[in-house]
């Protein structure tokens, strides 16, 4: 006779515990010395097999996100019939990779536009819900973030007062939790017509037939 009464408690991505009933003495046929658990990662298709001195067996090797099947029997002198087969699903952990393959182009002074692939999918433990967006002005240490849905989105009005700016972005997928932030990657922003003037001009007369005129660029701001 096959164990009854199974269950799996999933604790976590990578954590579960599995439980059944002990088989009825008279259908023991010998000393029950362990359970035989197979287990397959539906996913991939790997198969893992674990044994229990008890009814009951805490695993940690799972991978978030996954569907599992697994059966039990019971060995004496062999292993008896095995059970039916117990479905579960672990849960969601944040990605264990960033995005990658990040792409950068200056579209106006103001203006970048980004585009990303996202984590490798046996890295993402699960659903991408969004990507997070992280931007600093090299020049200035001023940093922001922003969401989007899709891994592509423009960053516009960087700083109306920066044009022509190096600026520092990375990028991080998120599922119930956020994953690691990708490398930096820099871009300048295209030049522009300048915001300033140059300072008011000094005149020296040189003789009575030259003057030299001199002035200060506008501000690099």
């Amino acid at each position: 006779m096959s164990p009854e009464g199974i269950e799996a408690t999933v604790l976590s991505g990578t954590e579960v515990m599995l439980m059944w009933n002990p088989i009825h003495p008279e259908n023991h046929n010998g000393i029950i010395h362990h359970y035989l658990i197979n287990i397959t990662e539906l996913n991939t298709g790997k198969q893992f097999v674990q044994t229990s001195p008890t009814t009951m067996i805490l695993l940690n090797f799972f991978h978030p996100s996954y569907n599992y099947t697994f059966t039990i029997a019971a060995v004496t002198v062999g292993a008896g019939p095995y059970s039916d087969f117990v479905r579960f699903k672990t849960l969601e952990e944040g990605p264990s990779a960033s995005p990658t393959n990040l792409i950068l182009t200056s579209v106006t002074s103001t203006t970048v536009t980004m585009s990303w692939e996202p984590p490798p999918p046996d890295l993402q433990n699960g659903i991408i819900r969004k990507y997070t967006v992280k931007v600093a002005n090299c020049r200035t240490g001023n940093v922001f973030l922003l969401n989007t849905t899709k891994p592509e989105t423009q960053v516009g009005m960087l700083h109306p007062y920066y044009h022509y700016c190096l600026y520092s972005f990375a990028v991080s997928a998120v599922t119930v939790e956020p994953g690691p932030f990708s490398d930096n990657v820099t871009v300048r922003t295209l030049e522009d017509a300048p915001t300033g003037f140059p300072t008011m001009p000094v005149l020296t007369a040189v003789d009575s037939t030259s003057i030299l005129i001199d002035w200060d660029a506008p501000p690099l701001e």
